[in-house]
């Protein structure tokens, strides 16, 4: 597959599960995906839609959307707004990622911050609850909690995770505070594994687009049962999915 890449500690928006192909699943039809999303390594950062600098006028509406957090972000930053639909876009249609760059977050309050980044994030998508407790932007460090407290999940503890997708369409991360150490992101085109599939193992794609069992998500609050199932590759109405998290599956 080739090495996923590290990103700097900047602001990230990717897709977990996008693209237009064929709306063929059986096995005997399949086909190689061929979508700006399929890529290996350091070759996203040459996608054109890739990396994100913001310019001077998006940085000043950026600073008072912080501020006014309440304010749409239609009305406080137009210009920035203007770049965030594109963004949604290129997410489906693109390469399935942005890194975006430039904003200093020094001298904000972690609240503001957090306030203004669901304020950018519903325009991209819908914001969704992150945790058993609803909130819709969440802390991604170490808490201190013990391997069997309930609290504890990958992202508030100091485990490294492996490859997975989140249970949304879309996922971002703003950096307020670099770790000392650890810390990196990374990614991988799941269309470009399941090219790699296709060619080396295809028999193996018919076991991966079956239902898997998936132990619950603390968050799945609205599901009575202890399971749901669902495929790691699928098609539906034209569209590729990928879906894995595997921690609850084994």
């Amino acid at each position: 597959m080739g090495p996923a890449i590290s990103l700097p500690a900047f602001m990230t928006i990717h897709c977990v599960s996008y693209g237009r192909t064929c709306a063929c699943p059986t096995l005997m039809s399949l086909q190689p995906i061929h979508h700006p999303a399929v890529w290996r390594g350091e070759e996203l950062w040459q996608q054109a839609d890739w990396s994100h600098e913001l310019t001077e006028t998006e940085l000043r509406e950026l600073d008072a959307l912080i501020k006014s957090p309440d304010v749409p972000c239609v009305n406080a930053a137009p210009h920035l707004y203007q770049r965030l639909t594109g963004i949604q876009d290129s997410l489906e249609q693109g390469c399935g990622g942005v890194l975006i760059r430039g904003f200093d977050v020094e001298g904000y309050a972690t609240e503001s911050l957090m306030r203004g980044f669901e304020n950018l994030a519903s325009v991209v998508g819908h914001p969704i609850s992150q945790s058993a407790a609803g909130e819709r932007v969440f802390s991604v460090r170490n808490a201190g909690f013990a391997d069997d407290d309930p609290r504890a999940r990958g992202p508030n503890t100091k485990k490294k995770l492996r490859f997975h997708t989140d249970r949304c369409d879309v996922i971002g991360f703003w950096c307020l505070q670099q770790a000392k150490s650890g810390g990196e992101n990374q990614v991988v085109s799941s269309m470009a594994l399941f090219n790699e599939i296709l060619q080396r193992r295809p028999d193996l794609l018919e076991v991966l687009m079956q239902p898997y069992y998936y132990q619950r998500h603390n968050v799945d609050t609205a599901n009575e049962l202890p399971y749901t199932t669902q495929p790691i590759f699928s098609f539906f109405d034209g569209y590729f999915a990928a879906n894995f998290l595997r921690v609850l599956i084994e």
